[in-house]
């Protein structure tokens, strides 16, 4: 008889239970149907086993642009993200209409920046810009450095 390899222990997921579900319904279904001897029923429940193992111990799908990307860059390109999502309402908030929707982004924005009067929430687009303006700067300069290290010079 060959040695087999061991299986790991399954998890408590509700994935692995309804595939455990399925697959002893199966078995079930073919020891009723077939007379079949102890190692045949052993043979079968094993390679039950192994399947379920395979389909719930496979690697989820990741996004390919992580794997590429430098653990610093990360913080950086949320809060980039951050201040263009908050730039385009600015304008809007300036006008001064009674949208509700508006006035819970304008304070929450009044809020994440500490803005407490006109001429601070004047001063904040320009600032905005700027910051993401340095912030991308910041990735250029990082890639210009590779692509230059990369070619030997």
């Amino acid at each position: 008889m060959c040695e087999r390899e061991k299986l790991p222990e399954t998890k408590k997921i509700s994935k692995c239970l309804k595939l455990q579900e399925e697959i002893s319904g199966a078995i079930e279904e073919l020891l009723e149907e077939d007379k079949m001897n102890i190692t045949d029923i052993n043979k079968l429940i094993y390679a039950a086993a192994t399947i379920m193992t395979q389909t719930i111990n496979e690697p989820g799908k990741r996004s390919k642009i992580r794997r590429n990307i430098m653990f610093w860059k990360i913080p950086m390109q949320k809060q980039i993200r951050s201040w263009r999502k908050d730039l385009p309402i600015l304008p809007e908030i300036r006008t001064g209409s009674d949208n509700g929707k508006l006035k819970s982004k304008k304070r929450k924005i009044f809020q994440k920046y500490r803005v407490t009067n006109a001429r601070e929430f004047a001063k904040l687009k320009e600032t905005l810009k700027q910051n993401v303006l340095a912030k991308t700067q910041i990735f250029v300069g990082h890639r210009q450095y590779l692509v230059c290290c990369r070619s030997g010079r």
